[in-house]
């Protein structure tokens, strides 16, 4: 996506003394005559101007049709997306937020920080994956530069790969800054006879299975984490207490991509649990995640904003788990099966088979070939919803 803006403001370089977090307002206030009034003055008289300027990142925002066709969107989630500058110099990338704003000040204090952060994660992922030659510079052009409607942060760092080399870059730096996903198929089964002869498909002994209680933590009155499509969930798994939250997710039908970020609960939290005493997100929030930054514990304090968590209710699940390799034409595949019989409230009983996926842009290779290898002993499978999403559904009646 090209800006068109001159690259005018003064290029702030990341640094530890910044805590790795570019000081995007300050740089442009001191950009503007460094008072608060030099920086409202300049606001003022630009925004008559720029309100009437093309916006072509909203259409990208808003996956409208034909809209991202030639652009490269590098990550995005609910409130920003980074892309690919076409018309920048090798791997200048733009940070764009999704809500309308044409300068900084139209942010909130809460949303300039937020758009700060990522461009220190997308300073910190081009820093880890691409060769450098110079410090990466991240700024926003002073409004008389503007020639665009909606508000983005430049981001450039000073080398030009070779395609081969951009392409290894923009997806390792899609990665860092997505964090650990879960990709999975899920398969659904018409009942118990159908799930057995798949069993026999891939060989699983259900003999072997695991005994998993999974409890779910929300609103009680509304299901608010629940109605925007995010899990909180502890899964009990013999003596060890596991909580999950899940972001949204990107896919849809069989195949289904989110955020998921995992802790092991601790002795002292695994009592607080036992006695009803227990506050995910508290957990969450004072204990890091291993290599990667948690996101989901702030994601979901704003979602519900000081609304309390309450454990909702639990639901039984046995699994038999079994690595396997799938092949066709083009090769093997190493995936991980899930075949799950689950209990849900009411004494609703349902099959189904999970596919971890290790990439999912094999999602519809791995999707054939299952197809395929349960036809042969006829048996159709369907796109099966999430269990949490059963569950609410019954506890809902």
């Amino acid at each position: 996506m090209s800006n068109h803006d001159e690259d005018i403001a003064p290029a702030h370089r990341v640094s530890q003394a910044d805590d790795a977090r570019p000081a995007l307002f300050a740089d442009w206030k001191a950009a503007l005559g460094g008072t608060n009034e030099a920086v409202y003055d300049a606001v003022k008289a630009a925004r008559g101007r720029v309100e009437k300027l093309a916006d072509p990142f909203t259409p990208i925002a808003e996956d409208a049709p034909g809209a991202r066709d030639d652009e490269q969107v590098v990550f995005e989630d609910d409130t920003h997306m980074v892309l690919l500058d076409r018309f920048g110099a090798g791997l200048k990338m733009l940070i764009v937020p999704k809500r309308p704003a044409m300068f900084l000040t139209d942010l909130s204090a809460t949303e300039q920080l937020a758009l700060e952060r990522l461009a220190g994660r997308v300073v910190h992922a081009l820093q880890t994956h691409a060769t450098l030659t110079q410090p990466v510079q991240c700024w926003v052009n002073p409004p008389r530069a503007l020639s665009v409607r909606q508000l983005h942060v430049h981001v450039q760092p000073h080398c030009n790969p070779p395609p081969i080399e951009l392409a290894r870059v923009l997806e390792a730096v899609g990665r860092e800054l997505f964090g650990p996903q879960e990709v999975e198929l899920k398969f659904a089964f018409n009942g118990k006879a159908d799930a057995d002869k798949a069993r026999a498909v891939f060989g699983l002994d259900d003999t072997v299975q695991r005994v998993q209680v999974n409890t779910f933590y929300d609103t009680p009155s509304f299901f608010l984490l629940n109605r925007e499509k995010m899990v909180c969930r502890v899964r009990r798994e013999g003596d060890t207490l596991t909580l999950t939250l899940k972001g949204r997710s990107s896919g849809d039908g069989t195949l289904t991509q989110k955020r998921e970020e995992e802790w092991v609960l601790d002795q002292e939290a695994t009592a607080e649990f036992e006695s009803g005493q227990f506050d995910p997100l508290v957990y969450a929030q004072m204990h890091p995640l291993d290599g990667a930054e948690a996101v989901l514990p702030d994601d979901m304090r704003k979602l519900l904003e000081g609304a309390a968590l309450a454990n909702i209710g639990s639901f039984e699940n046995r699994r038999i788990k079994k690595p396997f390799t799938l092949r066709d034409e083009l090769g093997d595949i190493e995936v991980t099966l899930e075949m799950d019989t689950t209990t849900f409230p009411g004494d609703h009983v349902a099959y189904e088979l999970e596919i971890e996926v290790p990439d999912p842009t094999i999602g519809e290779r791995v999707d054939n070939i299952v197809k395929d290898m349960l036809r042969e002993v006829g048996v159709e499978v369907f796109p099966a919803a999430s269990k949490a999403k059963r569950f609410f559904a019954h506890l809902r009646g």
